[in-house]
Formats: structure tokens, sequence, C-alpha cells
């Protein structure tokens, strides 16, 4: 553990969430949780009035979860994050870092010297005859890691890390893999697909044995079904968001008028995840997807692990990230009244360890 005592900071559209865990050896006991409604209208604003509020909803979250640290490892949003698949030849070390430099010009739709650039290992394989190497290829702007720099000035916070939502979701969830306690009772598949609902997004990823392995984010997420509904049937939006809540995907509710009406923008969704199932099958096929989790406030939809498991042809089971966390005596009430789900990326970045 080399890292001081910090929190975990995920900043999303509708709401920010905060996670602090202590280590007790290898294993982590959740003692702090929190969380804020986003103010409308300042996410990814370039306003520094905007950020100034922000940062006042970021301290509500942090004294909502009674955390003492001002040191923080916070998410970078999947949406504004540029990933790709890649596979080199296998070089020195040395001349790696140079290889996979010019490999993201290809990839990457801004000047190389306008993101900061990271990759994971995933592998090594022979093609044609000749030793590859499978990377995951992470680009992230430095403008928009300035911004989230800055407003965490403004919150009076201090960054020990930066990391994409995507990397703090598969902690979250494989954790006991990765610091070498075995396997985890609901990752137990090889490959499993997550998807992250959020309110503007979906983020979409394939993890393998904890390790992260493909990720994207779709521009369609919750927000785009209660607008479906409040157009469909005419209601205001929060009225329209009580009837997403309340009846979903469930056919059986409503005759099914609610479900038919979000299905159309569900299969936006659907499409992207087949597309990645056949990307596998096609180029990976012993690493396709096996399994699918669903995480993030959006998961809890009446219906959709039926919808999504008879659409995709695989299982589909709601993600559980505090079911291996030790919870604190004091904050147990308070998570018994939380959605568990719209937690993994906060209680990710709470996990990391270096």
């Amino acid at each position: 553990m080399n890292l001081p005592e910090f929190f975990g900071l995920d900043i999303g559209n509708h709401s920010i969430k905060i996670c602090q865990v202590r280590w007790r050896g290898k294993k982590p006991g959740l003692d702090a949780i929190g969380s804020a409604a986003t103010p409308r209208g300042v996410m990814g604003s370039e306003s520094e009035e905007h950020q100034k509020e922000l940062a006042k909803y970021i301290k509500e979250a942090k004294n909502d979860a009674k955390v003492g640290t001002n040191k923080v490892v916070v998410g970078l949003p999947e949406a504004k994050i540029f990933t790709q698949l890649i596979t080199v030849p296998k070089v020195e070390d040395k001349k790696l870092e140079e290889l996979i430099h010019w490999e993201a010009k290809k990839y990457v739709p801004i000047p190389i010297d306008e993101v900061r650039i990271d990759w994971i290992f995933l592998g090594e394989r022979l093609i044609n005859n000749q030793p590859h190497i499978d990377i995951f290829l992470i680009a992230a702007p430095n403008n928009l890691i300035d911004r989230y720099l800055k407003i965490l000035e403004f919150s009076d916070l201090e960054p020990v890390g930066v990391e994409t939502e995507s990397i703090a979701t598969t902690r979250a969830l494989w954790w006991p893999v990765q610091v070498g306690l075995g396997g985890n009772i609901q990752v137990d598949s090889p490959s499993i697909m997550i998807l992250d609902f959020g309110s503007q997004s979906t983020d979409l990823s394939v993890v393998q044995k904890g390790s992260l392995l493909f990720s994207q984010s779709l521009v369609t997420g919750s927000d785009a079904l209660t607008e479906a509904i409040a157009s469909n049937f005419g209601l205001e939006l929060q009225q329209a968001e009580e009837y997403k809540r309340s009846y979903g995907l469930d056919e059986a509710q409503l005759e099914g008028k609610i479900a038919n009406s979000l299905k159309p923008v569900m299969q936006v969704i659907v499409q992207e995840a087949r597309k990645t199932l056949d990307f596998f099958r096609s180029r990976f096929e012993k690493s396709t997807p096996r399994r699918l989790l669903l995480v993030g406030d959006g998961a809890k939809l009446p219906g959709i692990l039926t919808y999504m498991a008879n659409e995709l042809g695989i299982e589909a089971a709601l993600a559980d990230p505090f079911g291996n966390i030790e919870i604190s005596r004091g904050i147990k009430s308070k998570i018994e009244q939380l959605s568990s789900v719209g937690y993994c990326s906060a209680l990710g970045l709470a996990l990391k360890t270096e």
C-alpha cells in the first residue's frame, strides 16, 4: 500500500459519490460513504464560476461522508477518454513506449501532444510465427485532466491519483483477484462484459480475470429513457422519471406501454454490446464474455436484467460492489438506504493501492 490516507471521488452528472476504505492486511473495510447532488449545467463546463459551484457540492458530499483527509483519487469520465485495443510486435522494453506512442497517433483524434497516454499489457501471442503483444491503450486529454485538477483545487482537495471510471469499476469487482485472494464469487466467469448505466452515457467494458481488456462509452444513458417516456406520453420529465423507475422494461406493467417506449433507446446499447461480443468472437474467441454485469444508478431499471439477457443471449446480473467488503458498524444503516450498484466507481477509486 504505497498511498497515503485518501478517499475515492466519483463526480457524475446527477450525483457526486464518495467512498473511503482502510486496508486491514489484504482485506479492505468501508469506513465512510457519502453523496451530494450535482448542480445542473456545471459538468464539463470550462467556466471557473461553474467549477467553484461544483466544488461546493463536492465539499457537501465530503461532509456527508464525514471524511477527514483532503487527499483524493478522482475518476475521469469514460466518455472523454480515448481507448483502443492494439496489437504491436514484441520489442525491447526501452523501445515499447516509443512504439505505443506512434501507434497512438493512428487512433487518437487530437494531436498526440494534447493527451496523456497510458496502457495496460494484456498478453503475448504469435502472429505469423512472430511474437506480438496485445495492449489496451488509454489517452486522456490534457485539458480534461487540468479541469479536474482545478475543480479539486477549488474543493481544497489534494489529488494522489487520477484514473478512468472503467479501471475503477474493474477494481471494485475484482480486487480479491488483484491482491491474490482468489476468485470473487460474483465474477467467476472467464470473461465478463460490464455495462455501467449513467445518466447521459453508458460505459461498456470487458474484463477477464481482473484485467480490463476493452472499454468504450456510448452516448446513450438513462436520461434518454426518461426523455423517451416524456415524449411518447406527453409527460413532464419528473413524472416520466417516476414512470421509468416504477415500470421500466417490465412488460407486465401497464400492458408493456412504458417498456415499448424504452426499447428503441435500449436498442442503441444492445447493438453496441452485440458488436463487442462479435468482435471478441472473431478476434479473441477465448476471451468472449459469457456473462453481463450491470452497474450504475440506471442498472436498477425494472426488467432490465431479463431484457439484456434475452437480447444478448448471455446471463445478466446486478453487480454487488460491497459483497466482499467489510462494512464499518457506524455506516451499516446508511449503506442499507443506498443503491450499491451506483457506487462501483467511487469504491474502486477508494481501493487503489499504488
